[in-house]
Parts: C-alpha cells; sequence; structure tokens
C-alpha cells in the first residue's frame, strides 16, 4: 500500500465450488480474506467451509471466533487527512469517541450469506 490517504484494504476471494457437500447440503466452498494496514503485516484468513486442497474443513464453524474476525480502528475507517494548500485552523477540534472505537467484520457471517445465495 503506497497511498499515504488508504489506511486499509479487506479482500475476500471465493474460489469454485467442490463437488462435495456440508451438513446443509449445500457445496463446500473456499473462501480467503486478506487484510492490509499501512505499515504492518498483512493477515490473511480461510475461512471458507474446506481447507485449501482437501476437505477437511476450516475452523469457522460459528459466530464470534475471534479467530476468525477482523477488527479495525474506525479511525482508520473514516480517515480524514489533511489537505495540503488548504488553508486550516490553527487548533484543532477533538475528535468524536467513537473514532476511537473499533469495527469487528465476522468473517463466519460473510462466509453462511456466500452459501445462502449460492441455492439460487
Amino acid at each position: 500500500m503506497t497511498q499515504p490517504y488508504v489506511r486499509c484494504v479487506l479482500g475476500i476471494k471465493l474460489y469454485e465450488l467442490h463437488t462435495t457437500r456440508d451438513p446443509q447440503r449445500r457445496f463446500n466452498q473456499r473462501m480467503k480474506a486478506k487484510f492490509w494496514r499501512q505499515g504492518m503485516a498483512s493477515q490473511k484468513w480461510e475461512f471458507g467451509t474446506v481447507q485449501k486442497r482437501s476437505n477437511n474443513p476450516t475452523g469457522c464453524i460459528a459466530l464470534g471466533n475471534p479467530a476468525y474476525q477482523v477488527t479495525i480502528l474506525i479511525s482508520n475507517l473514516f480517515y480524514d487527512p489533511q489537505i495540503p494548500g488548504v488553508y486550516t485552523l490553527p487548533i484543532t477540534c477533538p475528535r468524536p469517541a467513537f473514532m476511537y472505537g473499533y469495527y469487528t467484520i465476522d468473517l463466519y457471517h460473510i462466509q453462511q450469506r456466500v452459501l445462502e445465495f449460492q441455492e439460487q
């Protein structure tokens, strides 16, 4: 990531359906998420119903599993850098308290939505 105004990027890749099915009779599917942040190593998750090159299930089997959650600082989502050449006040206003909070994306929820739409 070379643009200073882009603080984080989340990419999700959906692979082709497997020929095997899960207990709900939906086709197994691999899914991968990758999260990039400025100045930090990227994070990766395999969160589909099966692991890469096998039919072994992943650990993404329920909501609330911290190993399959992406946590993003809200101030990174709504990053507002100063624009060079534009007048800014010499004082700064305090940021709202919610800007110091976090936003969490549960990959299990995304997995289940993908599997639901697979049936349509």
